[in-house]
């Protein structure tokens, strides 16, 4: 594969205390085959064992950093900081890519260089096993996050312009999402009909805490009677469209 042409992707694992997965995760972004990949790790001074598996590691890492912080987002921005690909990944500890081509299935031999966004589908991972999930349309951004967050890919001089915002402590990744949707447009942002990656449904800071990030949303989009109505006819088309 000649790599001369294809752009680096800079993937950022954010991690504290996770000590049991975060093996996981390093080895499927080391694994991947795609050449170009920047792989960076933000831990939030973990004290069980996280950091003697990063060292482990660190021969592969581009970057990391052991340190406490001021949240998840807040560790997100600092990864980004210290990212030169031209494209962001956030693959936090506990989730993984869905398989090792994952990276070159979406970049190799393909031009986005007019995008701001590229996101692709998910496999939810629940106690009673996994469930695919495709992402919905680019239109689905005016009422919440098509996909995962770990399934985006972000152009790194757009989300370092705009950052994940720190007020928001469960929906920051929404509002970057929505803000680069409000600002430059749908055809901005391309959706790839791929298998991004693997997630913890059950146990990740957002999953957890579903009424906080509705309450979170409602503040980013500044909701008014249109939005509810727009977005109760949304959910029923969501709803048919499952029958």
């Amino acid at each position: 594969m000649n790599d001369i042409k294809l752009p680096v992707i800079s993937v950022i694992t954010v991690v504290y205390n996770d000590a049991k997965h975060i093996e996981e995760t390093i080895l499927s972004v080391i694994n991947q085959t795609y050449p170009n990949i920047e792989y960076i790790i933000i831990d939030g001074k973990s004290t069980d064992g996280t950091l003697d598996i990063i060292k482990k590691y660190e021969h592969k890492l581009s970057y990391w950093i052991s340190e406490p912080d001021k949240g998840i987002f807040d560790a997100m921005n600092k990864g980004l900081i210290h990212a030169t690909g031209t494209w962001i990944n956030y693959m936090n500890s506990g989730d993984i890519f869905a398989n090792a081509n994952v990276i070159n299935n979406v970049f190799n031999k393909k031009n986005f260089e007019d995008k701001f966004v590229i996101y692709g589908d998910a496999i939810y991972v629940r106690p009673n096993g996994k469930v695919f999930s495709k992402a919905k349309n680019v239109k689905s951004i005016r009422y919440n996050m098509p996909t995962t967050h770990q399934a985006f890919f972000v152009k790194s001089d757009i989300a370092k312009n705009i950052k994940f915002n720190t007020i928001y402590k469960y929906a920051a990744d929404y509002n970057m999402i929505y803000n680069i949707f409000h600002k430059y447009g749908n055809h901005k942002i391309q959706y790839v009909p791929e298998i991004i990656t693997e997630y913890e449904a059950c146990t990740g800071l957002t999953m957890q805490n579903q009424n906080k990030v509705f309450r979170e949303v409602i503040k980013i989009r500044k909701i008014d009677l249109k939005w509810f109505w727009d977005y109760f006819k949304f959910c029923i088309k969501e709803l048919l469209s499952l029958k």
